[in-house]
């Protein structure tokens, strides 16, 4: 669980995009859905039970760190493509978000190296919101 010291919200940044520095990979346990574990089980043994569910397998960082990148980016986990977003049902008011009429409280990891670069930070947003709500 990450530190709550750790979270802001998401309007004190402007930019952001994943700059593969592996932060996320080395600090995070990441849990599964039960397709995401599905999907998954085709690279074999990388998974680890843990008291609330299922979880990618770690060593010094995520089994799925290769030559410093992520080696299934494209059909990563849905907690892999948030970070470092965190959507909640309650919050401040400078982490709320407005989506499709649904009202979301949206923080940012502070330690993630992408803040800061990329695309304008509601459009990255908007674009985890659909995929992870399978909005067309």
């Amino acid at each position: 669980m990450i530190p709550r010291e750790n979270l802001i919200p998401w309007r004190e940044i402007e930019k952001w995009m994943c700059v593969h520095c592996g932060y996320c990979c080395k600090e995070y346990d990441v849990p599964l859905s039960f397709e995401e574990e599905e999907r998954l089980r085709i690279f074999g043994d990388v998974f680890v039970k843990g008291k609330l569910g299922v979880y990618l397998k770690k060593n010094e960082t995520c089994v799925f760190r290769k030559n410093g990148r992520c080696a299934i980016y494209e059909i990563r986990p849905k907690a892999c493509e948030k970070y470092p977003f965190f959507f909640r049902e309650e919050g401040e008011r400078e982490a709320e978000f407005e989506f499709q009429g649904k009202r979301f409280f949206v923080y940012v990891d502070k330690n993630c190296g992408g803040i800061g670069k990329g695309e304008e930070v509601e459009r990255v947003i908007e674009k985890i919101l659909r995929r992870i709500l399978l909005v067309v």
